[in-house]
């Protein structure tokens, strides 16, 4: 499954675009309910195990590509997100958008252009 959530994110960043975790599951087919936490555990797990994935690699947080949709677009990753990101040290706090921002642009950036 992680496989299939790693490559579709690479295609959202490559295509410049963001995806809801609702969408996530409904395009992959993940059979995940949201209203249940060990679902949206489950899928924050598989984001964080991506995102850790990558800043290894010495890339950015694919998962930054996801968010939670508001009036018909993504607004925000939510604090699962941030808390991956305190935990990988490349991110202390401050502004979350901010943040948030800079690695979407990096990601659309580089992988655009991969």
């Amino acid at each position: 499954m992680r496989d299939a959530i790693y490559k579709k994110l690479i295609d959202v960043a490559r295509s410049q675009s963001l995806i809801s975790y609702d969408d996530l599951n409904k395009e992959l087919d993940l059979g995940l309910d949201f209203e249940m936490p060990p679902d949206r555990d489950l899928v924050g797990r598989w984001l964080d195990e991506i995102s850790t994935h990558e800043v290894k690699g010495g890339r950015h947080m694919l998962s930054a590509v996801v968010g939670h949709k508001e009036g018909g677009r993504v607004v925000d990753p939510g604090k699962g997100f941030y808390g991956c990101a305190r935990a990988l040290d490349i991110y202390t706090g401050g502004d979350d958008l901010v943040f948030w921002a800079m690695e979407v642009k990096w990601l659309h950036e580089y992988w655009s252009s991969h």
